[in-house]
């Protein structure tokens, strides 16, 4: 308090010239109390959760070349999706059926879009395609499929884009062939018949039912034991199978089949010929 007194003491003789200022060095003064903790928040996880992944799909038309049926081959489709192919409502289907026998996924979306992604896909192995559809009429209407795209995998995270090309006015036929002894029932060789390569051969004639005779011939090595027809225009067609000698003549033909091509991309599987050979 000794200290008080003198500077009140100074600061009076000093008034009418300065300012004084009192202070108080009492050891007794109470501190503050300290500020409150603020709450900080846990920082982020440094890595998300993995989540399901999904396919990015695109597709385009294709039609038979109009200026060459003969030649069998196709032409892309400007319009992002044929008027000439269905209804006001048609739709592209994708299915992603897993190859472990499960329930397939289906996603849709409008022909238009030309490209799109699915919802999300559990982990696993599918077989993945297209189908345009006319859900304007009930039941409703396959118009075209894709070929599929096999054993397509997918994991936690991935987004896999998937292409396809869809033929919206022609279909394909696949068979296999083969050969036994009329006598022993023994299994022949294509040499053993004489349609091994490279001028023999196994025959597949397509006619088109009420066209007058319009017909498709796909001529196929004989070792390869199986094939896929080139492209067929949609119709009903009377088909004929056929084993070549080396001068191309008919060594034995099957029975006539009849099939129908009634949707775009649809392949038709004709099974098993199997010649009996005397």
């Amino acid at each position: 308090m000794r200290n008080s007194i003198v500077a009140i003491l100074v600061c009076a003789l000093t008034l009418l010239v300065n300012g004084c200022a009192f202070f108080d060095d009492s050891d007794d003064q109470t501190p503050s109390d300290p500020p409150p903790p603020v709450d900080i928040p846990p920082p982020p996880d440094a890595s998300p959760e993995p989540q399901p992944g999904t396919f990015l799909v695109s597709w385009k038309f294709f039609q038979l070349n109009p200026d060459d049926l003969d030649a069998r081959t196709e032409v892309e489709i400007p319009a992002q999706c044929p008027l000439n192919i269905g209804g006001r409502a048609d739709v592209v289907r994708v299915v992603s059926q897993p190859i472990d026998g499960g329930d397939p996924l289906f996603d849709e979306y409008s022909c238009f879009l030309r490209e799109e992604e699915t919802a999300p896909v559990p982990p696993g192995t599918y077989d993945v395609w297209l189908e345009v559809v006319n859900d304007d009429v009930s039941p409703e209407v396959i118009l075209a499929r894709s070929p599929v795209k096999t054993e397509v995998s997918i994991e936690l995270d991935e987004h896999i884009e998937l292409e396809f090309d869809i033929s919206i006015d022609s279909g394909v036929l696949g068979l296999t062939w083969s050969f036994v002894d009329e006598l022993t029932d023994e299994v022949l060789s294509c040499s053993d018949v004489g349609a091994q390569s490279p001028d023999g051969g196994v025959s597949v004639l397509s006619t088109l039912v009420d066209s007058g005779g319009t017909g498709f011939d796909d001529i196929f090595t004989c070792e390869d034991g199986q094939g896929s027809t080139d492209l067929l225009p949609l119709g009903d067609y009377t088909v004929v199978t056929s084993l070549l000698d080396q001068s191309m003549g008919s060594i034995g033909e099957s029975l006539p089949r009849n099939i129908s091509l009634e949707f775009g991309g649809q392949f038709e599987d004709l099974g098993d010929f199997n010649f009996v050979i005397p």
